[in-house]
C-alpha cells in the first residue's frame, strides 16, 4: 500500500506549472457523474476554480495595460513601526 501511493505521487507532473485552465461546467458535470453526494466539497472547489479563473484574467487585464505598481519590500523600509 505504502510502495503504490509513493508510486502514484512519483508519476504525478510535478515539472508542468501550467496545465491550462480547467472549464467550470465540465469540471461540474464530471464532479456529478464521478462523486454522489459530496456537494459542500463540490461546490468549494467550483469556488476555487471559479475565483482562480476571475483572478487570471484580472491579472491578464492589469500586465496589458502596464498599471501594475510596484510595493516596497518591507526590508526596505526603514525607520519605526508604529
Amino acid at each position: 500500500m505504502v510502495r503504490t501511493s509513493f508510486a502514484w505521487l512519483a508519476d504525478l507532473p510535478w515539472s508542468d506549472r501550467h496545465l491550462g485552465q480547467p472549464r467550470i461546467c465540465t469540471t461540474q458535470t464530471r464532479a456529478d457523474e464521478d462523486h454522489f453526494d459530496l456537494n459542500r466539497v463540490k461546490d468549494r472547489i467550483l469556488e476555487y476554480l471559479a475565483v482562480m479563473k476571475l483572478r487570471t484574467i484580472a491579472m491578464h487585464k492589469l500586465t496589458r495595460t502596464r498599471r501594475i505598481e510596484r510595493v516596497p519590500r518591507a526590508a526596505s523600509v526603514r525607520g519605526p513601526i508604529l
